[in-house]
C-alpha cells in the first residue's frame, strides 16, 4: 500500500508478535510487520486499534480503543 500523506486510521490486529510488531488490517487493506508503542503491552489478534502514519510510509500502532 502507497501512503502519501500523515494522517491516522482504525484497523484490527490480525496478528501479534514477540519483537513489538503487529500484523493489521485497515480499510484499505493488510499491512505487516508495524511497530506498536511500548505502552500498548497486551495486543491480541481482534483488538480494534488506532494507527499513525507518515509520509514516508511509516506504519504505527498507538494502541487498543475503548470497548464500551
Amino acid at each position: 500500500m502507497t501512503q502519501n500523506a500523515a494522517g491516522w486510521r482504525l484497523a484490527v490486529l490480525t496478528a501479534t508478535y514477540t519483537d513489538g510488531t503487529s500484523d493489521i488490517t485497515t480499510a484499505h487493506g493488510p499491512v505487516a510487520k508495524v511497530r506498536r508503542l511500548a505502552s500498548y503491552a497486551s495486543p491480541a489478534v481482534n483488538d480494534r486499534v488506532m494507527v499513525v502514519t507518515n509520509a514516508d510510509g511509516n506504519w504505527l500502532i498507538v494502541g487498543e480503543l475503548a470497548t464500551t
